[in-house]
């Protein structure tokens, strides 16, 4: 069965666990059956109105769909959501902190979050803060609140991409741009 987002290009990978495809639309994360198609259900977060899914990728792990959210505005920081791989139903949800940077007397809000990687009851993330990056960890079960996380230097970023975990170890492209 094939299904065309109404976003096309905009639309991040899909994941897939057993007959279920679940990939992010602009402002919803769908989960269709994928022999047939069908849809088995879709989130939106009502009380996050201007928030956008289409960058970012979703991961599924023990039963969960995690999936990141940035807002279309740029004045509101991004949220991390944890929702039942065959319900859709909202587990958790985490709002990312704000970042002081020292270019800013004000705090500036978490924009751009990667894809998620999920290993041994932890998910980790990659995010992007006005010229300040940072990865993040949360636990899998209980994702009220960030365990540990780290920020880059000023006009370091994680490449466009997620972070990876390979032997125990987290993986994270870091580049720099001063020009921003």
């Amino acid at each position: 069965a094939t299904h065309e987002t109404p976003w096309g290009a905009y639309a991040a990978t899909a994941a897939v666990y057993d007959d279920i495809v679940v990939y992010a639309e602009q402002e919803r994360i769908v989960a269709r059956n994928l022999t047939n198609g069908n849809l088995l259900w879709n989130f939106s977060d009502i009380d996050f109105p201007y928030s956008t899914f289409a960058y970012t990728a979703p991961a599924i792990s023990n039963g969960r769909v995690w999936i990141n959210s940035e807002s279309s505005t740029g004045f509101q920081s991004a949220y991390t959501y944890a929702l039942n791989l065959t319900t859709g139903e909202l587990i958790w949800k985490l709002q990312f902190p704000d970042t002081m940077s020292q270019y800013s007397s004000y705090p500036i809000p978490t924009q751009m979050v990667n894809a998620p990687a999920i290993s041994d009851g932890m998910v980790y993330w990659s995010s992007t803060t006005g010229q300040i990056g940072k990865i993040l960890a949360v636990n899998e079960s209980n994702g009220t609140q960030i365990l540990w996380e780290y920020n880059l230097s000023d006009y370091e970023h994680v490449n466009l991409g997620s972070v990876t975990l390979y032997n125990e170890k987290l993986i994270a492209e870091i580049y720099t741009n001063p020009g921003w």
